[in-house]
């Protein structure tokens, strides 16, 4: 901890200022970007909370909430599929990692 105390109204303001113009010089075609951006992040948060409500009522029910462990025992990878699938997200991973250190980015 440096000691500062924390940032106050103005401050705050000062920051959220400096945010959206710090947005606006890396992509400074984009007039209005970071507002569009921000609204894309609502809906991002608004999709992810309607989804837990809808589960936690349907796996509230125990009827549903069967029929939900069947499909999720149906969409499982198992057996020599599982492997495959691991496989190439390890391989995937790898030769991302080999790109970013290559480009040094």
């Amino acid at each position: 901890m440096t000691g500062k105390s924390p940032p106050g109204p103005v401050q705050g303001r000062r920051a959220c200022r400096t945010e959206h113009a710090l947005y606006e010089t890396i992509f400074p075609a984009r007039e209005g970007a970071y507002i569009q951006a921000m609204r894309i992040n609502y809906l991002l948060l608004g999709l992810i909370t309607v989804t837990m409500v809808i589960g936690l009522y349907m796996s509230g029910d125990p009827e549903q909430a069967e029929n939900l462990a069947g499909m999720r025992e149906q969409a499982a990878l198992s057996g020599d599929l599982r492997e495959t699938a691991m496989t190439i997200l390890a391989l995937g991973l790898a030769v991302f990692i080999g790109y970013l250190a290559i480009t040094r980015r």
